[in-house]
């Protein structure tokens, strides 16, 4: 078992992993929350009804809103209405009393909003979910008011629509109607298995996939009530399968510990006592192991610096499968989450897991691999949705297949590994006696 003097920082640890999880939607609370805003269905609404009286303001960079922006919506960047010292300074061009505030994805046009209403402008509105949500809002009979795009060109086009080939259409249902209804079905049926196992790394294992598959019954809540517009039951998908993640690759640490290496073992001989002079257990010697995670931890924290200086991008688009309208899109404040938050997470948790082992030596090891497990979980997540984004942003019907089968093969693999070895995982144990377990 943990050392009880180790056993204490769990308590820091898990306050740092719920601080960790809470802190995103307060934020988000605070960037956009607060904000008041328009749904797309709403702001059409309104520039039917009084089209005189509604002004559409992109607060987009001027490049980008001459590559592309909703007909009849003016520019003025958000850098511009950051320099406003009063509403007087608002430029003539913009007119009627009420100011519908867009860009990609709602962040920009909130930061603005809040400016504008600083400044006295009452009529002063963010369009939450931006340009992304607005052509999802095309799936709405009779919405949005504005249709077009206007091109750098000058050409009129549609809100963006892609043809969805038969090979992708079946894709997408295999997707959503196959390969998730089937590894959620075989998480629960490992759930049951374990759910009387008592040694720490099928504990960490069992929870590893509550965690999951509570995350994915979030997404099909999401896309079943939801058509998957909501971003707090998103978040909590997202949050599933980061913990979900971080749970089962410390299930693989402690069990690779506890089972094969026996590092942490206070009797048993650690396995790679053969590749160094002495035990560090037994002799005055520098541990082997501990100084490769005092190596291995700092080049993984440089990988966590990927996503974080990786662009967004603002994906959304309308197609058909199976005779069904359907948006695919990833919203910018997702992407927040992945390629900024998840990283710096991950950095967080990596760098604390390091200075235990670095000052702790071999008694800082358990609280450790909890540490570096929660820090995987964000990593991994951020890397993987960065990967898939960066790949099929033309193309989102295969950025869900291949996380939905990457889904299935983690889970499937859970499963290969635990009924080729039953005879010794799956025995009833229902004290876990061993040592070093944390």
């Amino acid at each position: 078992m943990m050392p009880m003097s180790d056993r204490r920082l769990l308590v820091p640890i898990s306050i740092l992993i719920a601080l960790t999880t809470v802190l995103p939607p307060v934020l988000y609370w605070l960037i956009l929350g607060r904000v008041p805003y328009m749904d797309p269905i709403t702001a059409s609404d309104y520039i039917r009804a009084a089209p005189e009286d509604t002004a559409v303001i992109d607060v987009r960079d001027p490049a980008e809103y001459d590559a592309a922006h909703l007909e009849t919506s003016i520019n003025l960047p958000l850098f511009q209405i950051a320099s406003l010292a009063t509403s007087e300074d608002l430029p003539s061009i913009i007119g009627g009393s009420r100011l519908l505030l867009i860009c990609n994805g709602g962040i920009a046009s909130a930061e603005a909003t809040t400016r504008l209403r600083a400044l006295g402008v009452a009529e002063a509105w963010n369009v939450s979910g931006g340009l992304q949500r607005w052509i999802a809002a095309a799936e709405t009979p009779g919405y949005p008011a504005i249709s077009a795009i206007r091109l750098g060109s000058g050409e009129m086009t549609p809100l963006p629509y892609r043809q969805s080939s038969p090979g992708e259409q079946a894709a997408a249902v295999i997707a959503g109607f196959v390969i998730k209804p089937l590894y959620m079905l075989l998480a629960g049926l490992i759930i049951v298995l374990l759910w009387r196992r008592r040694t720490s790394d099928l504990v960490f294992l069992r929870w590893g996939l509550v965690f999951f598959l509570l995350g994915e019954t979030f997404c099909t809540v999401n896309y079943l009530f939801f058509n998957e517009q909501s971003e707090g039951v998103e978040y909590l998908h997202g949050l599933g399968m980061i913990l979900g993640v971080s749970f089962i690759f410390v299930a693989v640490l402690e069990g690779t510990d506890s089972r094969l290496v026996h590092y942490s073992s206070e009797t048993d001989k650690c396995a790679l006592t053969s590749l160094c002079k002495g035990c560090t257990k037994h002799a005055d010697v520098p541990c082997g192991l501990r100084r490769i995670f005092l190596v291995l931890i700092p080049c993984i924290v440089v990988l966590a610096g990927i996503p974080l200086i990786a662009p967004t991008r603002p994906v959304s688009y309308n197609t058909t499968i199976v005779g069904t309208t359907y948006n695919y899109s990833h919203a910018i404040i997702r992407q927040v989450f992945e390629i900024r938050y998840a990283p710096l997470a991950a950095i967080v948790f990596l760098a604390l897991s390091f200075a235990l082992i670095a000052l702790k030596g071999p008694r800082g090891v358990p609280p450790s691999k909890l540490l570096f497990g929660i820090g995987i979980g964000y990593l991994i997540f951020g890397l993987l949705r960065l990967i898939l984004l960066a790949l099929f942003s033309s193309n989102m019907v295969w950025f869900v297949f291949w996380e939905e089968a990457t889904e299935l093969i983690l889970v499937s693999a859970i499963l290969a590994v635990l009924l080729i070895f039953r005879d010794r995982l799956l025995a009833y144990d229902p004290i876990d006696t061993s040592p070093g377990h944390a």
